[in-house]
């Protein structure tokens, strides 16, 4: 288990993420799916607020 704040590392070591809201899962589910398709309102949120993100999404559509 590893947790974090920061997206970026999250994308890099992980290969499933939780996102939590108040202590609750919101959404969880491939990393690789979580940042280039996320399904929950505040995880899009999260990603969109990832300085470089369309650098880090395209970098996910290629892994």
């Amino acid at each position: 288990m590893f947790i974090s704040h920061d997206l970026r590392v999250v994308s890099r070591v992980a290969s499933r993420v939780v996102i939590l809201r108040s202590g609750k899962v919101v959404e969880e589910g491939e990393t690789s799916r979580l940042f280039t398709a996320p399904e929950d309102a505040y995880t899009r949120e999260l990603m969109d607020a990832i300085p470089g993100q369309r650098r880090l999404h395209k970098q996910m559509l290629e892994a």
